[in-house]
């Protein structure tokens, strides 16, 4: 579940260079942000204990954002797993990103918190979680969520929606489901 005042934007842009990741160009297309009041952006997926490879994937589609701008810290079961990410400086606007990030769960919960570390906003454009055995990824989705967009539903997509109405069931604030003050289109 996610705990926060997080907000969402959506449009289809064209890309500026080659979509890289491993995620569909409509997933990278909107985001889900972290306003500037209220607690921090966290998702929670309860999963069994184990194993899992974590998959983020950024796309700075703002144009009114300079670089260092929007710099902001992502953790990964407590432990920093990007350091001031400022996906801009570092990828160039409409350029998307992709992160992979082994995760090992012993509670029940896979838990990926956003901090702020300048004013503006930390976002994301889509989490995909999967399956890690044996000490190779077995690669069965178990999470893929189109952060702030519509659901991807074509053969080998699946991707969750997360927009106004049908939130992310992972998306939460203080306990309760919040997609605070959308923008969504």
């Amino acid at each position: 579940f996610l705990f926060s005042n997080s907000q969402s934007v959506s449009g289809t842009l064209p890309w500026l260079v080659e979509n890289t990741t491993e995620a569909p160009a409509n997933v990278l297309a909107d985001r889900r942000f972290d306003g500037t009041s209220g607690d921090e952006m966290q998702w929670r997926f309860p999963l069994s204990n184990g194993y899992y490879e974590v998959q983020l994937f950024f796309n700075e589609t703002d144009s009114s954002q300079v670089g260092g701008s929007r710099v902001f810290d992502v953790s990964l079961e407590g432990a920093l797993i990007l350091d001031n990410l400022d996906v801009l400086t570092v990828h160039g606007y409409n350029v998307p990103a992709q992160y992979t990030f082994l995760a090992h769960v012993t509670d029940g919960t896979l838990n990926l918190d956003f901090d702020h570390v300048t004013s503006s906003s930390p976002m994301i454009a889509g989490i995909a979680i999967h399956t890690f055995g044996g000490g190779i990824p077995a690669g069965t989705p178990i999470y893929r969520i189109d952060a702030g967009g519509n659901a991807q539903s074509a053969p080998d997509l699946n991707w969750a929606i997360d927009k106004p109405g049908t939130p992310s069931p992972q998306l939460a604030s203080a306990g309760q489901l919040t997609t605070g003050p959308n923008t969504w289109n």
